[in-house]
């Protein structure tokens, strides 16, 4: 973060840097954590459904990096990426995440942590995204994100 982002998110309460989104998935808690593992399943559902994703790739493991193109319905380009910092199987998820283009908040790296916990027979996954640069970033990317999490439960009610 720059200078400038660090003092205007010092301005801000903690909470508001921060994401956390909750969902609960009608499928076996093995099966969610896969859809995350690998480019083959992850171009299935990475991204919002609006958009195209050109390409994904995911070397999964501790140092591993991870590289998304999309595109908008309009044509814009969207690249992110970062290196996944720690893996626990069926359980939890530790990566960087960072725009690459298509933002105003390249140089920003962010940590997303995704929890995997048995409810039943369903999966509750807990996806927690910090430290974002401003309130309206975390506003944007749970806009985002819930969109990318909706893809997944269309994947896993076809899986």
């Amino acid at each position: 973060m720059s200078s400038t982002n660090t003092q205007a998110a010092s301005l801000q309460n903690p909470e508001d840097l921060e994401l956390t989104i909750t969902r609960t998935f009608d499928a076996p808690r093995t099966l969610v954590f896969k859809m995350w593992t690998a480019a083959e399943h992850l171009s299935q559902w990475f991204c919002p459904p609006e958009f195209t994703l050109a390409s994904i790739t995911a070397d999964f493991q501790p140092g591993g990096a991870w590289h998304l193109h999309m595109t908008s319905p309009d044509d814009s380009s969207y690249k992110m990426g970062g290196v996944y910092r720690g893996i626990v199987a069926n359980e939890q998820i530790v990566m960087t995440q960072k725009w690459l283009e298509g933002t105003d908040d390249p140089d920003i790296e962010t940590v997303i942590t995704v929890d995997f916990a048995d409810h039943g027979e369903k999966t509750e996954l807990t996806f927690h995204h910090a430290v974002l640069e401003s309130k309206a970033s975390r506003d944007s990317h749970r806009g985002g994100w819930t969109k990318f999490l909706d893809n997944l439960e269309s994947q896993l009610e076809n899986a």
